[in-house]
């Protein structure tokens, strides 16, 4: 797996919510969120989301990135809390595990659109995951419009009825089905 890539979503992640939090704040100055700032300057804000490795800027937790870091890798793992394979679901995780890879070797845009999707649908960061992940679809495919508004909204309603708990809960199932839809 590309570290740089990883490296990069963080990079446009911040950017994009320290612009988001300054434009907020200085429309809504008087909301909570701009009282974690001493002023609602970059520096301010950039310090916010990196400190303490990151804490804010993955405010939902770490989990959902390290869920979809590890579904990127080559091969992919399936890391979720409380997944344990039984001696029944190996062979289904094997499945799971190789279809991503043909996927990933035959057919990359397809690959990448659902990684893209996975973003969103985990929820990876604590805002701005729509736009990050747009920004990876660009980053690592040929289509530098990013995601088309088909595939927004086959993302979407994917995500409307999933989210990384539904996920988390049976990660075998509901990703096959997932990747199936998409």
């Amino acid at each position: 797996m590309d570290n740089s890539i990883i490296i990069q979503l963080i990079k446009f992640n911040t950017e994009q919510q320290i612009k988001s939090r300054i434009d907020l704040c200085k429309q809504y100055p008087t909301i909570s969120i701009c009282r974690e700032v001493q002023s609602n300057h970059y520096n301010d804000w950039l310090n916010f989301y990196t400190k303490d490795n990151y804490k804010n800027l993955f405010s939902k937790g770490n989990l959902r990135l390290n869920s979809w870091i590890n579904l990127f890798k080559d091969p992919p793992i399936l890391d979720f809390p409380n997944f344990s394979p039984n001696d029944d679901e190996i062979e289904l995780l094997e499945d799971l595990s190789n279809k991503l890879i043909h996927m990933k070797n035959k057919n990359p845009d397809c690959y990448y659109f659902i990684m893209a999707s996975l973003i969103i649908i985990f929820q990876v960061f604590g805002d701005g995951n729509h736009r990050t992940a747009n920004f990876f679809y660009t980053l690592v495919t040929d289509r530098k419009k990013g995601l088309t508004q088909s595939q927004q909204e086959k993302i979407t309603k994917i995500y409307n009825r999933n989210d990384y708990y539904t996920v988390a809960q049976n990660p075998l199932k509901v990703l096959n089905n997932i990747i199936e839809e998409l």
